[in-house]
């Protein structure tokens, strides 16, 4: 038996765990969720941007430098969006089982080979330093060349949004949206966990071969690039979660009246369409 809305149990994990809180304190404390997770994306995008702004302030940066920073930062700031884009209320493609919109796996698909392509270089680059150790060549530090970044990311991106198709088509309504939310979650988290070992790493391999390894810097800015982007789907996903809730129970999506049985498209409680 599936659990098709949060407030039955059955034969399943989902059903066991939300069987023991209420519902609608469940849907609220995810609601509630929304604040602290905005925050911490707003301040953690003008920390880093701050970072990356501040060579440019101390340094003789040209126009060019600060167009480039510029487009990055507005790529960080608009990529959540475009994640879940262009249906403004897209939570109802979640709970009507359509399938996942194809800019939705595409932007999932790029973070996901973008950071597999990360890992790539940090563990190849890794196994030169630990092969030549001193001696190495500057070259062998050196990031992976752009069209050959792109090429691996995008065939990497095609893989990957085919796994979150995948995924997100396998359930329904309660799993659906949870799967998404949990995807995204993990993937910020597993990005941090490769962040922390790549600052560990790039400081072995300085006091290793004497040299700042301009390889891990670019796979960190990438790691970081996607913690970023998961910090800001997981904030969309949460002001959506009570939204999401009353419309696949039919309630008013502004009050919470119950509309079911009524024909009128105005709700008789608060008058909202």
């Amino acid at each position: 038996m599936y659990c098709r809305d949060l407030g039955r149990t059955g034969n399943c994990a989902w059903g066991c765990f939300i069987g023991m809180m209420r519902v609608n304190r469940h849907i609220e404390f995810a609601h509630w969720l929304r604040w602290p997770f905005a925050v911490g994306w707003v301040l953690m995008l003008v920390l880093w941007s701050m970072v990356l702004a501040t060579p440019l302030f101390f340094g003789e940066a040209d126009f060019l430098s600060w167009v480039i920073w510029g487009s990055y930062v507005l790529i960080l700031v608009i990529s959540p969006w475009l994640f879940l884009w262009p249906r403004r209320p897209w939570y109802r493609r979640l709970s009507e089982q359509n399938p996942l919109p194809w800019q939705a796996w595409a932007i999932a698909g790029a973070a996901c080979g973008f950071l597999n392509t990360s890992v790539l270089e940090i563990a190849l680059v890794l196994g030169d330093i630990l092969v030549h150790g001193p001696t190495i060549n500057q070259s062998q530090l050196a990031p992976f060349p752009l069209a050959s970044r792109l090429a691996g990311s995008g065939l990497l991106a095609v893989v990957w949004g085919s796994i979150w198709s995948t995924w997100f088509d396998q359930g329904r309504c309660l799993s659906r949206y949870y799967r998404l939310l949990a995807a995204v979650l993990l993937g910020g988290i597993f990005s941090l966990v490769i962040f922390l070992g790549a600052q560990q790493i790039a400081q072995e391999a300085l006091n290793s071969t004497h040299r700042v390894v301009p390889a891990f810097m670019a796979a960190r800015s990438t790691i970081v690039s996607i913690i970023l982007w998961a910090m800001g789907s997981s904030t969309l996903l949460l002001f959506s979660v009570r939204a999401w809730y009353r419309y696949h129970q039919n309630h008013c999506l502004a009050c919470g009246y119950d509309r079911r049985g009524s024909s009128s498209p105005a709700c008789p409680e608060c008058g909202e369409e």
